[in-house]
């Protein structure tokens, strides 16, 4: 965070020694994230500067992201966000992890905090030391509070939260994690609360009315057919190899890691070929996920699932893996670490699961055939009532493919209608769909914006080029008309480089290097092919808009500058509107020739059914990446083929 998130806003950045002896911190790769030592080392050093006072505490906590060309030179550092909530004033530092000292730091006037998780925790902090609180919960069957979220009813997408006498103060209500078959509000209690003492002013707890009989279609569904087992064994154990952060796979050699914000992530992924790692993507992610509610209900309520929570660290004990049923039996778990809001680490033991799985058929001629095998890399995250897993897909074909699935449950409220008499009329226009008697559900999208720096064959000389396909017109050669080409187009600028998906012409966008060349003098790239996509229906100038800029175009492409993380900025909520994408898009930057990174939304528009209720099932959406003569020619047709004939 060296760039500092609010704009128009100067002041004092200094250096802050500590006395404390500077000892090394292992070796490792400058990307991997920071491990439990790194995050008590840090978290003493900006203890023993009296910046992580009583009341102050960390949104973030996490790896300070090197530069490129010096990352193999620069000492660790962790960046670092902090709010006071005596003050009210956020800061932002790096803290240099070597020698143990605080390299800059800056203070900002006060405000609101800049996450929306750090009320979050600081709500649930306060509220569940109060016994009252305990036994009302208890009355409602919840024995583990660390189940259930505390939240003020005044936090939204647009107003502060309320100043009275200059502290900041809010009424929470309580969100149940494990709900399933109603509402996930606990119903009847509310906290008034004092966020800036930490105070509890007053606690309601309204008599709790009868529990709902289980909907019909619950209570009288008929068992499915048990299925008989299927099991998947790998006797010779898995073809993968783990090393550190680093997994060796067929040709893929990769390092795989969870960012306490981006969750899983995959870096320095490149492809061996005949003893030469070739260089595919120097670090991919998700960069940011939030969803927008359609319906007039919810308005406004665009949440950023990832910059206001965090995938990994909101979801803490939620992103670890169920095994045999989040991943199969004969995966590798691997665990993750990160910052709490006071800097102690805390471990999610499986965050990430690897495992190989059948591919389907990869190749097939007449009598030969291959069957393939890809190695997935997935992490979890749970925010609220949305659990979403993510799929790093590699393989044998040099593809890689990035998948979402979303599950959970959706955001539900009370009706008193129990039987749709619109469904039949296909003319009307709905915000939210019946499904279940006195159950609505509206409509809402999400978006997934992905980072891709892809460095092809290494990070200069590349450039994005984006190809349509077309009918072409009548001539004399074709008076049949049937004849169609493929048109190519340099995206020369970021402006060039707003663009969005095209079923018409079959639109794709590929990463070239224009200065390494193929067998046949092609130069080398890879191209991203979308899968489901759909554009944002909020209208222009509308706070979804100007807040989640980035999803107003599926592709936007810019130059590597490190700083440059999240496309709706690294502030969350709090961040002023048109941070990330749309702002840094105004210089214009040239493209051509350089070290470029893509940034594509990813966009599920959920119309709820009958289907998706209590629980849904999960839909999976995604997009590839494929080599587009990077190998030059089929790398399945080294393997032999398998099967029978």
């Amino acid at each position: 965070m060296a760039t500092f998130a609010r704009s128009g806003v100067f002041a004092l950045i200094f250096p802050v020694a500590v006395a404390a002896q500077a000892s090394p911190i292992a070796s490792r790769h400058p990307l991997d994230p920071l491990t439990a030592p790194e995050i008590e080392a840090a978290t003493r050093v900006l203890r023993d500067a009296g910046k992580l006072g009583e009341h102050v505490r960390l949104g973030v906590l996490a790896l300070h992201e090197p530069r490129k060309a010096d990352r193999a030179r620069t000492p660790r550092r962790a960046d670092v966000l902090a709010y006071d909530w005596a003050t009210g004033v956020p800061s932002e530092g790096v803290v240099d992890l070597a020698t143990r000292r605080i390299e800059e730091w800056r203070d900002f006037p006060a405000g609101d905090p800049p996450l929306r998780g750090l009320t979050i925790a600081r709500s649930g902090e306060i509220a569940f030391k109060d016994p009252r609180v305990i036994a009302a919960m208890r009355r409602r069957g919840i024995t583990h509070p660390e189940r259930v979220t505390a939240q003020p009813s005044e936090l939204d997408e647009e107003r502060p939260l309320p100043l009275v006498d200059g502290a900041r103060v809010g009424t929470l209500g309580f969100f149940g994690w494990d709900t399933t078959l109603s509402s996930p509000v606990l119903e009847g209690l509310l906290v008034k609360v004092n966020l800036t003492t930490g105070a509890i002013q007053e606690v309601m707890d309204r008599p709790l009315r009868p529990p709902a009989d289980p909907p019909e279609s619950i209570r009288d569904a008929v068992p499915a057919r048990p299925l008989r087992p299927l099991e998947v064994r790998q006797p010779a154990g898995a073809s993968f190899t783990i090393d550190g952060t680093q997994i060796r796979w067929h040709n893929w050699r990769l390092h795989v890691g969870a960012h306490p914000r981006r969750g899983v992530e995959v870096w320095d992924v490149a492809w061996l070929d005949g003893g030469r790692a070739r260089s595919v993507l120097y670090r991919a992610s998700i960069a940011e996920v939030a969803a927008h509610y359609g319906d007039p209900k919810f308005v406004p309520w665009y949440p950023r699932d990832e910059g206001d929570y965090g995938l990994l660290s909101y979801a803490r004990d939620r992103a670890s893996a169920v095994i045999g049923a989040d991943a199969p039996t004969h995966a590798t778990f691997i665990p993750a670490v990160f910052a709490d809001d006071r800097g102690r680490p805390v471990t999610v033991p499986r965050s990430i699961a690897v495992y190989e799985r059948d591919g389907g058929t990869m190749w097939r001629h007449a009598g030969r055939s291959h069957r393939a095998r890809q190695l997935v890399i997935t992490g979890y995250s749970t925010i609220d009532n949305y659990d979403y897993l993510i799929h790093w897909i590699f393989g044998q074909d040099g593809a890689i493919e990035a998948q979402v699935q979303l599950t959970g449950n959706m955001n539900t409220y009370r009706t008193p209608v129990t039987r749709d008499t619109l469904a039949a009329h296909v003319d009307h226009a709905s915000y939210a769909h019946l499904v279940a008697p006195g159950v609505y559900a509206p409509n809402h999208q999400h978006f997934f914006s992905f980072r891709l720096d892809l460095d092809v064959d290494g990070a200069a000389s590349n450039r994005v080029v984006e190809s349509n396909t077309e009918a072409m017109p009548a001539d004399a050669q074709d008076a049949s008309t049937q004849w169609w080409a493929m048109r190519q187009r340099t995206l020369a600028t970021e402006r060039e480089a707003q663009r969005d998906v095209s079923m018409a012409s079959v639109r794709r966008w590929s990463v070239l290097n224009t200065a390494i060349r193929n067998w046949l003098g092609q130069p080398v790239g890879y191209t991203l092919v979308p899968g489901e996509v759909g554009p944002m229906f909020a209208q222009p100038g509308s706070p979804p808009r100007r807040r989640l800029g980035f999803a107003t175009h599926q592709l936007w492409a810019t130059p590597y500058e490190p700083n440059e993380m999240y496309p709706a900025g690294a502030w969350g909520a709090a961040g002023p509107p048109d941070a990330g994408l749309p702002g840094w898009t105004r210089l214009n930057r040239p493209l051509s020739d350089r070290d470029v990174v893509l940034w594509y939304t990813l966009t599920v528009t959920h119309v709820p059914r009958a289907e998706d209720w209590p629980s849904m099932p999960v839909h999976t959406a995604g997009f590839r990446l494929v080599p587009t003569n990077f190998l030059g020619r089929n790398p399945a047709l080294t393997q032999p083929a398998n099967g029978n004939r």
